[in-house]
């Protein structure tokens, strides 16, 4: 007969033994092996009431008589994280056959900090404090509930510690007389902390030993100091009470209370101690700037890279600020301006590279806001500054993209070429062929359209629309090429005092000095629906949607014109897309507004099926800022994306 194996037999005496230890109100359940757990725990009250407090064990059993064996275990490091990273608590549960015992902690309570360099494995060590008795039970559902407060949001200031020491002389001086030099310096900080004096409550835990200083919530969140034994003997006490406090900010960001970790760092004298902390304040500060306390932590980042050479944190504040600026607070806004322009006036006069950078860093601060003449001037000065812009194509599409909104199409045009010379990303074509339509280059920008279609079947809606209307509008009035008189087209785009029969040729008229005058289009629209040719007014709100991206009624328009049998079914598929693209619900909501009104609710339901399922590959998602890092190539590398920037 086949032998089962030991170890297997061991697995399932753990399980069986597990369940007799643990009390009467504590149910285990054994769990599916996907998800690498043994078992969960559910407790339960004294009058058979779920209480919510659950959590997950894993089970390791040994038949071994060595001590050393019995209270340690190897783990990998993926699995440790992995365990970490539940979002229900894991019980490491070791099982001593020979003592028929349980050694028990919390995965959150290993510290890879002691894993070897390389290493893929850590030991776990266990203690004869670890043994799961009754006063552990006790341990653990405290645990359980402190961890559910946490969670819940219910951590204020001031915040109970409490406080032990691991060493017998912490820096020459003894516990004993340490503990009340320190208890002494805490009302100073009473807004912060406090000495716990109870058993009851959230409390975070302080240890203290000859080299480190531990602060943390239940282990799952806080952070550790290494240099104790560096510390002055003469300021110690209320040197370790600055860096808990500091401590004590780094384990509430973790836990998302972001505004009790801004509360603490500006509260007393802890922005000076942070200044020094250099690591630890960069890792705060995309904490600190979703607070109230915006503009204080730019300053203080500002203060740290005046002093210090800290281009790091510089780099990763600018990285935190790119999610940040579409915020719309003018406050915020001018804040970031000010940081900034104070990068700038760092390197002014010393280092002309990262000076230029700096003035590309806030070029694009002014491109993300609107402000396009101030862009393109701090980019042309972030050129000349860093030669390295001169070879990075991101910078030249940028600098066509506010080009372009400026109604600089022709020098839009140019930079999108050298951009597409230095990096064949397929964004640059379709942008490219862009400026040169409105550039007035028509059938160059048609030609660049075609290529760009023909070898991407993923161009989108308006592009391809673009190229579709280009080429009639090149046909129709044979027109390759324009100096485009905007000024002149929409004076005569005006036809309010023009006689019905006059006016289709005096907008042509218009359309001779620019044929990119969505005003001119969008009249015309308006005549040809008044005088039945809805085909020939489809046509022309399409025109002007196309020049005019922001115009919800012009789509509008067009799609309402392109509702029948004579406009193919392409055509409206192409333009309902590029007018969900460019304006997303509002020309939805628009769109069924028109429809209600001419055709009723029940037709306009058959109506919006057929548009939602248009629209469902159409979805917008939000984009993700370029941050951009050099390489060894000497090229700005987006650290977000696998192609080259």
């Amino acid at each position: 007969m086949t032998k089962r194996i030991k170890q297997h037999q061991l697995e399932d005496l753990s399980r069986h033994k597990f369940a007799l230890t643990i009390p009467q109100k504590w149910v285990y359940r054994d769990k599916d092996k996907d998800y690498g757990i043994d078992g969960e725990v559910e407790i339960f009250n004294s009058k058979e009431r779920a209480t919510g407090l659950v959590f997950w064990v894993q089970l390791k059993a040994t038949g071994s008589k060595q001590q050393r064996t019995i209270k340690g275990i190897d783990l990998s490091l993926e699995t440790i994280k992995y365990y970490k990273s539940l979002d229900l608590p894991v019980l490491i549960a070791r099982y001593s056959e020979v003592e028929d015992k349980f050694y028990v902690t919390w995965a959150t309570q290993i510290d890879l900090f002691y894993a070897k360099d390389g290493a893929k494995t850590m030991r776990v060590a266990f203690s004869d404090s670890d043994i799961l008795d009754e006063g552990k039970v006790v341990e653990i559902e405290k645990y359980l509930q402190q961890l559910r407060a946490i969670r819940s949001g219910a951590i204020e200031l001031p915040i109970n510690i409490s406080l032990s020491f691991g060493s017998k002389n912490i820096c020459g001086i003894p516990p004993s007389l340490l503990l009340p030099k320190i208890r002494s310096q805490i009302p100073e900080f009473k807004d912060i902390m406090q000495l716990k004096t109870g058993a009851e409550g959230i409390a975070a835990d302080v240890l203290i030993d000859e080299t480190t200083l531990k602060v943390g919530f239940l282990d799952i969140a806080g952070c550790t100091f290494h240099s104790v034994d560096l510390m002055d003997k003469l300021t110690l006490p209320v040197d370790l009470i600055k860096d808990i406090c500091l401590s004590l900010s780094m384990a509430l960001s973790q836990l998302g209370y972001s505004d009790l970790a801004a509360r603490i760092v500006f509260s007393g004298d802890l922005q000076k101690r942070l200044k020094n902390k250099h690591e630890l304040l960069q890792y705060l500060m995309p904490s600190l700037l979703k607070t109230s306390y915006f503009s204080e932590t730019l300053d203080l980042v500002s203060d740290v890279c005046d002093n210090e050479d800290n281009n790091y944190l510089e780099a990763i504040t600018n990285s935190s600020l790119l999610f940040l600026r579409s915020s719309g607070n003018t406050e915020k806004l001018s804040a970031v301006e000010d940081f900034l322009k104070r990068n700038i006036d760092r390197y002014k006069d010393t280092e002309p590279g990262l000076y230029g950078v700096s003035h590309y860093n806030l070029g694009n601060f002014y491109r993300s806001i609107d402000r396009l003449k101030d862009a393109v001037r701090c980019l042309l000065v972030a050129r000349r500054y860093e030669p390295k812009y001169y070879n990075q194509g991101y910078f030249y599409g940028e600098l066509a993209g506010s080009l372009f909104d400026l109604g600089k199409f022709n020098f839009s045009a140019k930079f999108y070429k050298k951009a597409m010379e230095i990096d064949n990303q397929k964004e640059y074509p379709p942008l490219y062929a862009d400026a040169l339509m409105f550039s007035g280059q028509y059938q160059q920008s048609l030609e660049v359209f075609n290529n760009f279609i023909d070898s991407d079947c993923s161009a989108t809606a308006e592009w391809k629309l673009k190229s579709i209307c280009l080429s009639s509008l090149i046909e129709k009035y044979n027109i390759k090429l324009q100096n485009r008189s905007v000024k002149a087209a929409l004076a005569l785009s005006d036809v309010c005092s023009v006689k019905a029969e006059s006016v289709e040729p005096h907008l042509e008229k218009a359309l001779q000095q620019d044929m990119l005058c969505g005003l001119a289009w969008f009249n015309l629209g308006n005549h040809r629906s008044r005088i039945g040719e809805i085909e020939g007014a489809a046509f022309c709100f399409t025109i002007c949607a196309l020049v005019q991206r922001w115009d919800i009624e012009a789509w509008v328009n067009a799609t309402a014109c392109s509702f029948n049998n004579v406009v193919p079914l392409e055509i409206l598929v192409l333009l309902v897309r590029a007018a969900y693209f460019c304006n997303g619900d509002k020309y939805i909501e628009s769109l069924y507004k028109l429809f209600e009104n001419q055709l009723g609710e029940e037709a306009l339901s058959q109506v919006a099926q057929v548009i939602e399922q248009v629209i469902s590959d159409e979805k917008k998602s939000e984009s993700t800022p370029a941050i951009r890092m050099l390489n060894e190539d000497g090229k700005f590398e987006d650290i977000f994306s696998t192609k080259k920037a």
